[in-house]
């Protein structure tokens, strides 16, 4: 048994130096990737500020490029911004759900707990922390978050 199970910590450790080799590799080659798709964007730019600037000027081409860029770069806040309320909006949706699941089975023990002076203390003081926990904003309620 003993030999077993060290076969299996072996192939665990094999296998996850396989994967850590593998993001590392991806790592660098995403990387390198990156730096060349930043370097063709730059030259891409600087084609359209120069070709722009022999039909308009080079002021006018440099701030018509810079002007699309902001609206480019808001489209892309405004887009993600829209993206985090639709998770939110979906978080909250499926923490409705998981709190009335849970009542949902709380609600046969209701008789059981009531029959039980120990159960019906516990139940007691474990609602009156999560309500003391709410009140002072503790725990998971801090409104920083």
């Amino acid at each position: 048994m003993g030999s077993f199970l060290a076969l299996l910590a072996s192939l665990s450790t094999e296998e996850l130096s396989v994967r850590l080799d593998r993001a590392k590799r991806l790592g660098v080659a995403y990387a390198i990737a990156g730096v060349l798709g930043l370097l063709a964007l730059a030259s891409f730019l600087t084609a359209a500020i120069v070709y722009i600037g022999q039909i308009y000027g080079p002021v006018t081409a440099a701030l018509a490029i810079a002007g699309a860029l902001i609206v480019l770069a808001l489209i892309v806040v405004l887009t993600a911004s829209l993206m985090n309320a639709s998770a939110r909006r979906r978080r909250k949706a499926q923490r409705a759900a998981r709190q009335s699941a849970m009542v949902g089975a709380a609600v046969p023990l209701v008789p059981v707990i009531v029959k039980s002076r120990i159960l019906l203390g516990l139940t007691a003081a474990a609602g009156s922390a999560f309500l003391a926990a709410r009140y002072f904003e503790m725990g998971p309620f801090r409104r920083d978050r």
